[in-house]
């Protein structure tokens, strides 16, 4: 029988879980879970963008995309306002609230991650980053 911690991808896909185990209840006061909090950042890294995109570049589904943006607009963290480029989609941009929710939380992630990862060599972490990175990057065609 093989042990799956021997598989990379569950393995890692672990390694995440239990790192956003410790960000979710951060999360919760905000009503947010860590897929819409990725969301506004992806926003707030690229004003304007269209829903399309983000569930593009984020690897989100169209129907799940929508349902995400309606939920951040209900709570005032971001706008859709109709492209000036394409009349039928809309350019998404994050709100006052929502640009200093990112903030204030991205200091709180950062901090629970440096406390799930404590244990490995500074360097061991920026290895591993650039890892994580180039994976999720995947096959570019």
């Amino acid at each position: 029988m093989r042990n799956l911690f021997d598989s990379y991808g569950y393995s890692l896909g672990k390694a995440s879980q239990a790192m956003g185990e410790r960000f979710a209840p951060s999360l919760e006061p905000y009503g947010l879970d860590s897929r819409e909090f990725g969301v506004l950042c992806f926003i707030g890294r690229n004003p304007g963008i269209s829903q399309a995109d983000i569930g593009q570049m984020m690897r989100v589904d169209r129907t799940t995309m929508v349902t995400i943006i309606d939920h951040l607009e209900r709570h005032k963290y971001c706008k859709r306002v109709r492209s000036l480029a394409d009349r039928r989609s809309y350019a998404i941009n994050l709100t006052q609230s929502g640009r200093r929710l990112v903030k204030d939380l991205w200091t709180v992630m950062r901090q629970c991650e440096d406390e799930a990862l404590e244990a490995l060599p500074q360097e061991v972490q920026s290895v591993l980053l650039g890892i994580a990175a180039h994976l999720q990057q995947g096959k570019q065609s």
